[in-house]
């Protein structure tokens, strides 16, 4: 018989890893497998949670309802409009709606942005919406853009999600009409007739309407048909105002300027919307200066634009013509002086100062070509007068101080071409007086009052640490100021403690230790802060430690410093300084028996 083949054996290899650690391992593998297919499972969870609330665009379904056409100062509903097609309730809806440029919400001044109103849930199946009030304010005929979006929490998350809409609006005509009808041409000084007339073109009813007429520089206001509101007679209350509602208004008055200049007269009508009072309609028309038959011109030297100083001179020049055919008689020219700020015992003139009324005469008796002034002829007459070398403030109103000359030159005589009682020419000239924003630096060794405590010896000692207080103060005059910057460079072997107190909130000194400059910045002061009341005012404290080079002198503190600004009425940028500091201390008179020079 044939032998059956042996089975052949496993010999166990005689190292490597036991079996109980061929099964740890095995079964770390299968634990990794398990994270990492966890892992995935989740994110791809996660990615289509995604998709169907945010990346597939079905959840939320959001338009906005709003006319395609606004009329300017007309309030229109606008509507947020939700449709949750998600298959479940969206909780926690908040809605954001922002406007452009040009258009406002009602009721909500100054605001183009409502942000995160709440709606709460928006249930599955239904058209949710939320609705705004709004109104175009902006330039007609432009095309802007409103956006809307929905942010929400979905009903099996906790993370929020949003979604946006825009749309497109035009800015149509205003809801107000208003027209401004005055004569093209018109004599300087010549009383014309100005025509005002507004209607309401829109389908809303306005409850309170105010027209505001703007003048030129130079107008004065005679009469009107309907009294004015107001001491400065420019705003008339028209009231209700319906829709189709219409008014008409006519004023009298007469401007001063030179041949040939263009003013402006603007018509503003405003109206009460909701919870504001908001312009609706804005017209303007534009008068033309022609040349007077007598005429004449007001000027300063060395320019028109010229702006004034305190006791300084100023030159005025009046230039007369005759543009008739026609020789004038018993000519005269006078130049009333207007403002406070004139110092009337200075005048140097050839004509005669009535004291009545402040104004300068000449007559034949000063001008003898004034007694027959010939056709096309002309001529200048000149006076000099210096401002006051102080601000008269006396309230907080006591600001925007100018030089006003109103000149004017007549005859009896009258052209056969101009129907008037008298040839008539006026003229003024407007020049304004800068204000002035005063610095003043002080220091002290001793100084309770400020809060801040000093140490150290006096008279200063060599290589010793003694402390002061600096003051800055800024008194403001006569006009309202801004963008004030104080800065001064501390002495040689001097510092900065970190020290201070500001009587101006928001206002923390600023230190570059590597250059010792010290700077201090103030918004904005009103005119006669520090006049009429307390000045601004920065305390720090500096330190110093003389050196031997510095024996027997009085070693600056704190450099000149100089304050630089912008005038809000001229709008010049202009600067001052202040004094320096040493250990001299005047202004302490606490130590005026001590020693203040360096010592060994």
């Amino acid at each position: 018989m044939d032998e059956l083949p042996q089975s052949t054996q496993y010999n166990p290899p005689t190292s490597g890893p036991a079996p109980e650690e061929l099964k740890a391992q095995s079964s770390g593998r299968m634990k990794k497998v398990f994270i990492f297919g966890g892992s995935g499972i989740l994110l791809l969870i996660g990615v289509f949670i995604w998709w169907l609330f945010a990346g597939s665009g079905q959840s939320l379904a959001i338009s906005i309802a709003v006319p395609d056409r606004m009329q300017t100062g007309i309030p229109v509903e606008v509507a947020v409009n939700m449709n949750n097609d998600s298959g479940s309730e969206l909780k926690d809806a908040q809605v954001s709606l922002s406007l452009p440029d040009g258009v406002i919400f009602v009721g909500v001044p100054g605001r183009r942005t409502v942000e995160n109103q709440r709606i709460g849930a928006l249930p599955e199946h239904k058209l949710t919406k939320t609705v705004f009030t709004i109104m175009a304010t902006g330039i007609q005929n432009t095309i802007v853009e409103l956006k809307a979006e929905v942010s929400y929490v979905p009903g099996a998350l906790s993370s929020r999600f949003a979604k946006s809409a825009t749309t497109k609006v035009v800015i149509g005509e205003p809801g107000i009409e208003v027209s401004v009808a005055p004569p093209v041409k018109v004599f300087g000084g010549e009383e014309f007739t100005t025509d005002i007339n507004y209607r309401n073109v829109s389908t809303f009813n306005f409850d309170s309407a105010q027209l505001k007429l703007i003048y030129p520089a130079g107008f004065s206001f005679k009469s009107a048909t309907v009294q004015p509101s107001d001491v400065n007679n420019s705003i008339w209350e028209i009231g209700s105002l319906p829709a189709g509602g219409e008014g008409i208004l006519s004023i009298k008055g007469s401007v001063s300027g030179q041949d040939g200049e263009n003013f402006d007269i603007r018509a503003l009508i405003a109206a009460a919307v909701g919870e504001g009072f908001y312009d609706v309609a804005n017209q303007v028309s534009t008068v033309g200066l022609a040349p007077a038959p007598l005429s004449i011109r007001v000027d300063v030297l060395p320019s028109r634009e010229a702006v004034f100083s305190l006791a300084e001179q100023v030159r005025y020049r009046l230039t007369y013509t005759n543009n008739t055919q026609t020789a004038l008689k018993d000519v005269i020219v006078q130049a009333k002086i207007i403002g406070e700020m004139f110092d009337l015992r200075t005048l140097q003139s050839s004509g005669v100062l009535r004291s009545s009324d402040n104004t300068i005469v000449w007559n034949a008796s000063r001008v003898p070509d004034f007694t027959l002034l010939a056709p096309n002829a002309s001529g200048v007459l000149d006076f000099l007068i210096q401002t006051k070398a102080a601000y008269p403030i006396t309230r907080l109103g006591s600001k925007n101080y100018s030089l006003i000359v109103r000149a004017q030159i007549e005859s009896p005589t009258v052209p056969a071409n101009v129907a008037a009682g008298k040839t008539l020419g006026v003229s003024e000239l407007n020049s304004k007086i800068r204000g002035s924003l005063m610095l003043a630096a002080l220091g002290y060794y001793r100084d309770t009052q400020s809060g801040i405590t000093n140490s150290g010896s006096l008279p200063p000692r060599v290589g010793q640490n003694t402390q002061f207080t600096i003051h800055w103060q800024l008194r403001n005059t006569s006009t309202d100021v801004e963008s004030i910057v104080v800065r001064a460079f501390l002495g040689p072997n001097v510092r900065y403690t970190g020290a201070f107190k500001s009587n101006v909130a928001s206002s923390t000194p600023e230190y570059n230790d590597r250059t010792q400059e010290m700077i201090w910045r103030v918004p904005k002061m009103q005119a006669t802060q520090g006049v009429l009341s307390d000045p601004a005012e920065l305390t720090f404290q500096v330190e110093l430690a003389p050196s031997a080079t510095q024996i027997g002198t009085y070693p600056e503190l704190v450099k000149a410093p100089t304050v630089e600004y912008q005038d809000l009425f001229t709008g010049e940028k202009l600067n001052s300084s202040a004094k320096e500091i040493t250990t001299r201390l005047p202004d302490d008179l606490s130590i005026a028996n001590l020693e203040r020079s360096v010592k060994e």
